[in-house]
C-alpha cells in the first residue's frame, strides 16, 4: 500500500474489468468532491503578512488531501495496465477535472500526459476520454449509458467552475493541488493498495463493494460469469474469446430492453419502482435452474425484503465445485438458457400478432407476470409459431369469455370494463393495413382510465366560472346541429342564456348559482334524451372508452362536440399526449355505417359501437366464426 500523489498516477494506464459497474457520479457525487478540494485549499491559502506566508508555506509543504483507496491488480499478461478493482468513479471523475482543466494546467507547466482509463465493456472508451468526446460540444448524443454519465459529470465539472462568487480563481488555485509533486506543497494524494498476485481479484472487488452503494443482483451475476482469474494461464487463449462474446452479448441485451416499446410489452415489473434491466432475463433463467441448485426448497429467495441477490446466489450455486473447463462449460450451459430466453422474446417483439398477445396479457396479470412469462416462453419452445398465437388467442378468450359484456358497470366493474376495452384497441392494432403498433410504453407510464363518451354531468358543477363553460359549449352545439324544428332548438338557447346572465350576477350566491346550473342540467338532458334517443345506460360500456388521464381531465364534463375538438386539437398539434387508436374511432363515429352528425352520441352510434367490441370478443372467444 503506497500513499501517492496524483502526479504520479499520469501517464500510467488503467483498465476497468468488464465485472465492474459502469460510471455513474451524478452531481451531488462530482460536487462533493469538488467542494472537499476547495475546503481543503481555503484551509491552506496564504497569509497577507510576508513572514507568516513563508512560514505557513514550509509548514504545509507536506500536507495533503487524500482520496478514498484505488485498489489495482495486474495480469500475468499485461504488466503494462493495472486492472482498476475499485476507485473507478473517483479516479473517472479526477480525469474529467483535469481534462477541464487541461489548457490552464499546461499553461502553468504541468504538461505530463493523463493517465489511461480503458472500460473493458466500451472499446471505444480510451479513444472517447482522449478525445474529449464527453464535451457536450464534441457529441450530440452519448452511444451508451456511461458515456451518458461522463457527458453530464464533465457538465457538473464545468458548471461549478462558472460559479465565479462562490469559488473565485478556483481553474489556478485548484491546478497545484492535482498536481504537485510530494513535498512541493499541499496536494492531493490517493491510497494505492496493490492485491497479491495469488488473491482473487473478484473476492477482493466483492468485499470492497460491501457497505457502499450495493451492488445490483445483476451486477454480481456479471462479475460471477465473467472471471478470468478462474482459469489456468494455459487456458485462457481458449476461455478469453467465450468470456467476451458473453460480454458483448450482455451489453446488447441491455441496450435492447432500456427501448422503452421492448421493455413495456414483457415487463413484469411496475414501471415506476424498477427500470429495464437484464435482471429480468438473469430471474427466468435462474428461476429454471433453481431445482438443481440447494435452492430447490427456498421459495422465499425471491422475496426482496429477505433476498437481495437471488440470481446471484442461485447462479453461484450452481458453479461451485467447478473449475477450468469445466466451469466454462456451465457457464456456457446458464447462458445459452439467457440466450434462447432473448432470443424467443425479440422473436416475440417482431412479430405484429404476438407482439400484441402477449403485451396483452402481460398487462392483464400484474401480480403473475414472471409466472405467465415462464410458461409462455416454455411453451414456446414446445410449439409452431401458428400454435403458439392459437394458445395466446385462446388464453385471451378465457379471459373475455367470464365477462358479461351487456352486465358491466362503471360503478360496479370497472376493471373487467378496463380490460375489454384494451383488449379492443389492441386487436385494432393488430389489423391494421398500416402495422401499426400499440404502445405499451406509453400505457403504462400514463396510466390509462375509463372515460365517459357521453358526459351527463351526475353532480351539478358549482365554480361560476365551470357552470358558464358547460352551458355556452351546449349552447354552441346546439346552434351547430340544430334538432327537428329550429324553433325548439332557438327556444331552448333563448332559456339557456338566460340562465347563463343569472348565473353571471355577482351577487348570487353559489347555492343560488347551483339551483340555476340545475335547470339548465334539467333542459339539456331532456331536450337530448327527446331527440337523440336515449343512450342507454350513462356508466354501461357503449359510453366508455380509454384515455390517459392528463387527457381524461381535460375532457371532464365535456360535450360530445367539444370533446371531438379537444382530441382533434391534440392529435393535429402533435403534443406528448396519445389518443388510442379505438378512442379516436370513437369520436370520429368510424363504427357508425350512417352517422347523423359529429355533434351528439346518439343510441345508434353506441349500439354500432357496441357491436364492434361484441365482433373483438368473439374473434378470441370463437376464432374460428370470427372476422378480423
Amino acid at each position: 500500500m503506497a500513499i501517492t500523489s496524483i502526479d504520479k498516477l499520469m501517464g500510467r494506464t488503467f483498465f476497468v474489468p468488464s465485472y465492474q459497474r459502469g460510471y455513474r457520479w451524478g452531481r451531488q457525487e462530482v460536487e462533493a468532491l469538488l467542494n472537499d478540494l476547495w475546503e481543503f485549499y481555503l484551509q491552506t491559502e496564504e497569509k497577507p503578512d510576508e513572514e507568516e506566508r513563508e512560514n505557513l508555506l514550509e509548514k504545509n509543504k507536506n500536507l495533503f488531501y487524500c482520496l478514498q483507496p484505488v485498489v489495482l491488480y495486474k495480469d500475468k499478461d499485461e504488466q503494462a495496465r493495472e486492472n482498476l478493482l475499485d476507485g473507478q468513479q473517483r479516479l473517472t471523475t479526477i480525469y474529467l477535472l483535469l481534462s477541464y482543466l487541461d489548457s490552464r494546467r499546461r499553461e502553468e507547466g504541468y504538461d505530463k500526459p493523463l493517465f489511461t482509463l480503458e472500460y473493458a465493456t466500451r472499446e471505444d472508451s480510451a479513444d472517447f476520454l482522449a478525445k474529449k468526446l464527453f464535451a457536450p460540444e464534441e457529441s450530440e448524443v452519448a452511444s451508451n449509458v456511461d458515456y451518458h454519465y461522463m457527458r453530464a459529470a464533465y457538465g457538473y465539472i464545468k458548471d461549478w467552475f462558472t460559479q465565479a462568487p462562490k469559488h473565485p480563481g478556483a481553474a489556478g488555485k485548484l491546478i497545484p493541488l492535482l498536481l504537485d509533486e510530494d513535498g512541493k506543497g499541499p496536494n492531493v494524494r490517493v491510497i494505492e493498495y496493490h492485491v497479491e498476485d495469488d488473491s482473487d481479484p473478484i473476492d477482493v472487488f466483492l468485499r470492497l463493494n460491501q457497505g457502499k452503494i450495493p451492488l445490483t443482483d445483476a451486477e454480481l451475476t456479471k462479475a460471477l460469469f465473467l472471471q478470468s482469474d478462474k482459469y489456468d494461464a494455459q487456458l485462457l487463449p481458449y476461455v478469453s474469446p467465450k468470456l467476451d462474446l458473453i460480454a458483448s452479448e450482455w451489453y446488447a441485451y441491455e441496450q435492447q430492453l432500456s427501448v422503452p416499446k421492448f421493455w413495456h410489452f414483457i415487463s413484469p415489473y411496475d414501471a415506476q419502482s424498477t427500470p429495464p434491466s437484464i435482471r429480468l432475463l438473469l430471474e427466468l433463467a435462474a428461476r429454471d435452474l433453481q431445482s438443481a441448485t440447494s435452492n430447490k426448497n427456498t421459495p422465499e429467495l425471491w422475496e426482496p425484503k429477505k433476498y437481495t441477490h437471488p440470481c446471484y446466489t442461485i447462479f453461484s450455486d450452481y458453479l461451485q465445485g467447478y473449475s477450468g473447463e469445466e466451469r466454462l462449460k456451465k457457464i456456457g450451459e446458464i447462458w445459452e438458457r439467457i440466450y434462447t430466453i432473448f432470443g424467443l422474446i425479440s422473436e416475440w417483439y417482431e412479430d405484429q400478432e404476438l407482439y400484441h398477445y402477449v403485451g396483452y396479457l402481460m398487462c392483464t396479470e400484474p401480480s403473475k407476470r414472471i409466472t405467465l412469462l415462464r410458461k409462455l416462453l416454455k411453451q414456446a419452445k414446445t410449439c409452431t409459431a401458428p400454435e403458439f398465437k392459437a394458445s395466446l388467442r385462446r388464453k385471451i378468450g378465457k379471459k373475455i369469455e367470464a365477462i358479461c359484456l351487456n352486465e358491466l358497470s362503471y360503478e360496479e366493474r370497472p376493471a373487467d370494463i378496463h380490460w375489454v376495452l384494451l383488449l379492443h384497441n389492441i386487436h385494432q392494432h393488430i389489423f391494421t393495413s398500416e402495422q401499426i403498433r400499440f404502445p405499451f410504453d406509453l400505457y403504462t407510464e400514463e396510466k390509462w382510465s375509463l372515460e365517459h363518451i357521453y358526459a351527463q354531468q351526475s353532480e351539478p358543477l358549482r365554480k361560476r366560472e365551470e357552470q358558464i363553460g358547460f352551458i355556452e359549449e351546449h349552447i354552441a352545439t346546439f346552434r351547430q346541429d340544430a334538432f327537428g324544428d329550429d324553433k325548439e332548438t332557438s327556444s331552448l338557447i333563448a332559456e339557456l342564456e338566460g340562465i347563463r346572465s343569472k348565473i353571471q350576477e355577482p351577487e348570487k350566491t353559489e347555492s343560488e348559482r347551483v339551483s340555476l346550473f340545475e335547470n339548465a342540467l334539467e333542459l339539456i338532458t331532456a331536450f337530448e334524451v327527446k331527440h337523440m334517443g336515449d343512450t342507454g345506460s350513462l356508466h354501461g360500456l357503449q359510453n366508455l372508452c380509454l384515455l390517459s388521464r392528463g387527457v381524461n381531465s381535460a375532457l371532464s364534463n365535456r360535450t360530445f362536440a367539444r370533446k371531438r375538438e379537444v382530441m382533434r386539437e391534440i392529435v393535429m398539434t402533435a403534443t406528448q399526449e396519445y389518443i388510442p387508436m379505438a378512442t379516436r374511432r370513437v369520436f370520429l363515429k368510424y363504427y357508425s355505417a350512417s352517422p347523423k352528425d359529429n355533434a351528439y352520441w346518439r343510441r345508434e352510434d353506441a349500439e354500432a359501437y357496441m357491436e364492434h367490441i361484441r365482433s373483438v370478443c368473439k374473434h378470441y372467444t370463437s376464432p374460428s366464426n370470427a372476422n378480423d
